[in-house]
């Protein structure tokens, strides 16, 4: 009850809390055996990476998006063809392909 205690009045903003949270029950079961240091430190790492990989391909996936858009442009497409092009390739909404080409 400690544990689960201790995670939930973490504040909102804390770094920890969303890998806390995620992995509660290997945290309940460090805390009632015992802490291991060499452990811990691989479990933030395995979080990290799998945080890390999302952002990528979410860079990635915006970079191609622009990309994309210039390639079009230097073909001599026009907003709405370039518009329609990337909300078919990429399946954007109408108001993100909006955001893409006008911002």
């Amino acid at each position: 009850n400690a544990v689960d205690h201790a995670i939930s009045s973490m504040p909102v903003s804390s770094v920890l809390r969303p890998f806390l949270i995620g992995n509660r029950a290997e945290v309940k079961q460090m805390c009632i055996t015992e802490y291991n240091e060499a452990e811990t430190m691989q479990l933030f790492r395995e979080q990290e990476r799998r945080e890390g990989h999302r952002e990528g391909l979410k860079e990635g996936r915006q970079e191609g998006i622009r990309g994309t858009i210039q390639i079009l442009r230097g073909l001599g497409l026009s907003d709405p063809q370039i518009k329609s092009a990337i909300m078919q390739q990429y399946d954007l909404s109408d108001e993100t392909a909006d955001d893409y080409i006008y911002r």
